[in-house]
């Protein structure tokens, strides 16, 4: 019996020692998957905080966008007004410079008219002093 016994428990301590090893690589492999699991979650957490942070920046710039492009809408307003502005100078101007033209013209034909009359009045002028008897000394 005692053979027997000492064979069973040597083929129990051979199993128990095949259980403890496979016990200990389970446990050795369930700290390499919580390790893994471990690196998965800071990844996970250094993503997140990277899209958060990204997300900061897209909103930071898509305000400054809007901001460009109010500025942008309120500059055009203001070049379409300078344009009118200018558009209503230069047609003034033209305008003022067309009454320009026609009173030139007509003092023209004003001073022309004078010059005429004046030139009648010295024929006139010329004729009779002409015509006059001249006197004697």
């Amino acid at each position: 019996h005692e053979r027997l016994n000492q064979h069973s428990i040597t083929l129990l301590d051979a199993k128990l020692g095949e259980k403890v090893r496979e016990a200990l690589f389970t446990s050795n492999e369930l700290d390499a998957l919580r390790r893994h699991n471990q690196a998965l979650v800071d990844t996970k957490t250094g993503i997140e905080s990277q899209l958060e942070t990204m997300h900061a920046r897209m909103v930071e710039r898509n305000s400054y966008i809007v901001e460009l492009e109010a500025k942008g809408e309120d500059l055009a307003a203001k070049l379409q007004t300078e344009r009118r502005s200018r558009h209503e100078e230069a047609a003034a101007a033209a305008a003022e410079h067309g009454k320009d033209q026609s009173m030139i013209k007509e003092l023209t034909r004003a001073v022309d008219s004078m010059r005429q009359s004046l030139s009648h009045t010295q024929a006139q002028l010329d004729a009779w002093e002409s015509a006059e008897p001249k006197a004697t000394v």
